[in-house]
């Protein structure tokens, strides 16, 4: 993947907005594990609203955290899953 195959920096800015873990008023940032899910009507708000496609928030994943997200589908409801920052292999170990 080259620098041109990647979203431009706002659409990966909107996308990681979403799945981002941080959270301060629960003790959570944005190093901790992900584990985001929506169902598929959000998905289609989210992309028609924002821009921004599943595929969109899985590649946000890897540029922020540099982990790998996992994504499975149940019930028309897509969970993302990632080990997030901290626990891969640029986290503070």
């Amino acid at each position: 993947m080259t620098a041109a195959d990647t979203l431009p920096a706002d659409r990966m800015e909107r996308a990681w907005r979403f799945v981002s873990p941080a959270c301060p008023s629960i003790g959570r940032d944005w190093k901790d594990p992900i584990r985001w899910s929506a169902s598929e009507s959000a998905l289609r708000h989210i992309e028609s609203a924002f821009g921004v496609t599943l595929a969109d928030m899985v590649e946000a994943v890897a540029f922020f955290t540099a982990t790998r997200a996992a994504v499975t589908w149940a019930d028309d409801v897509a969970h993302i899953e990632a080990d997030g920052y901290r626990m891969g292999p640029a986290g503070d170990h």
